[in-house]
């Protein structure tokens, strides 16, 4: 249907790869791409982390992990995690070089040579790994160890999802909610009784709050996450967790690597990383990673050839119409048989002329197929990992076409 469009946060692809024309044929909702954020039930966004580096992204079996029972909540409900078996986050009270942790790391039999992807130095953070041969015993003992040097400020396991089998890291920090009503010293007061102190208050968020374990070695933010959730002054708690990403996932499209303005390698002689980090959203946002079926992208431009090869299972189609009756405006938006978009170029609403039909050109093959809405169309939602031409920045999205003007 026509009156109704839904948009995705394309509009920063499209500027960069076109002209200055495509500023009328998008808005935003949010919600498609951004897993890094999760509503909760009363609708509150929940901060899921601040910190995210780019490190390998595991995937683990059950051989990797162990359950003792430990979770965290989300949404209301409690999210199983597993702790590895070989890994742990290392958090160091001062920066250092890795050339100093790598020796540190040689004077403990038990643990495999780090690696720079291993080291996070923005936060002081090194994830260390016990040899393959090594036992549970081997890596809580090296654990214990370490907890102990002065210049470590805490030492954690490696958790993984139990639902996603993917890797999270909790660090001395989660993230608080308090309830309406509730004040800063009832907050604070909360915050004595378990040596907690305020990080900061968030912007424009004046009720969410980052806080700090001060006892980082003695308790683990899990546990007082758990405190703060139960705790009738907070509306929810969950630590604030340092995910491990390696933006890594990729469409099987064969123009991808030509596609700069998703992911900027400097082909073509252009600068590294300017462009949208599209493979960065899309590695945030599995399964399906490219957008969301429900949402429809709108294209306001010179129409869309809706047979395109790497269009047409994207475009979208008003079921209403499809299946009602020719010549009726089924679904009553005031647009008869508007089934794939409409041609408002062509369309003369006093003579009473439908024209349904919002291909650049239908009746000239020179411009059939062309025209610049179609190719806005596939710098939108052109269908990804179909082995065709290139990928869409939000390629699982829907496609409506709005013929405005003429192709040519």
């Amino acid at each position: 249907m026509i009156k109704k469009f839904v948009f995705l946060p394309i509009l920063a692809v499209i500027l960069l790869v076109s002209n200055a024309f495509l500023a009328q044929a998008l808005t935003i909702e949010f919600g498609s791409v951004g897993q890094a954020f999760e509503k909760s039930k009363t609708n509150s966004i929940k901060h899921m982390s601040e910190d995210r580096y780019t490190v390998k992204r595991e995937t683990h079996s059950f051989n990797d992990v162990i359950d003792e029972g430990d979770f965290y909540w989300a949404g209301g409900r409690k999210v199983p995690l597993l702790k590895s078996k070989r890994k742990f986050l290392v958090c160091f009270k001062q920066k250092l070089s890795f050339t100093s942790i790598q020796d540190m790391v040689r004077g403990y039999h038990t643990l495999e040579t780090l690696t720079p992807k291993q080291f996070i130095k923005e936060k002081n953070f090194a994830v260390f790994q016990i040899k393959r041969e090594k036992t549970l015993d081997d890596l809580k003992q090296v654990m214990s160890s370490l907890l102990q040097r002065t210049d470590v400020a805490f030492v954690t396991p490696v958790f993984v999802n139990k639902e996603t089998l993917k890797e999270v890291m909790i660090t001395d920090q989660f993230i608080v909610k308090i309830r309406p009503g509730v004040s800063l010293d009832q907050l604070e007061e909360l915050n004595r009784e378990n040596n907690v102190q305020i990080v900061r208050q968030f912007y424009k968020a004046e009720d969410q709050f980052l806080l700090r374990i001060k006892n980082p070695k003695e308790r683990n933010v899990l546990e007082v996450s758990d405190i703060y959730q139960r705790s009738e002054l907070i509306e929810w708690a969950q630590p604030n967790f340092l995910f491990k990403l390696d933006f890594s996932y990729f469409p099987n499209d064969p123009l991808f690597s030509k596609q700069w303005h998703l992911r900027n390698t400097g082909q073509g002689g252009g600068v590294s990383d300017a462009d949208v980090d599209a493979d960065e959203a899309w590695d945030l946002d599995p399964p399906g990673h490219g957008g969301k079926s429900y949402i429809t992208v709108a294209i306001i431009d010179t129409g869309i050839d809706i047979d395109h090869p790497d269009l047409k299972d994207n475009i979208y189609t008003n079921n209403s119409e499809l299946n009602g009756k020719s010549g009726v405006d089924d679904d009553k938006n005031g647009f008869v048989d508007d089934i794939h978009g409409w041609d408002f170029w062509n369309w003369d609403k006093t003579g009473g002329d439908n024209d349904t039909n919002p291909d650049p050109d239908p009746d000239n093959s020179e411009y059939k197929g062309y025209g610049h809405g179609t190719c806005c169309a596939g710098i939108a939602a052109a269908v990804g990992d179909n082995d065709i031409g290139c990928a869409g920045v939000a390629y699982n999205s829907k496609i409506l076409p709005v013929k405005i003007s003429s192709a040519g």
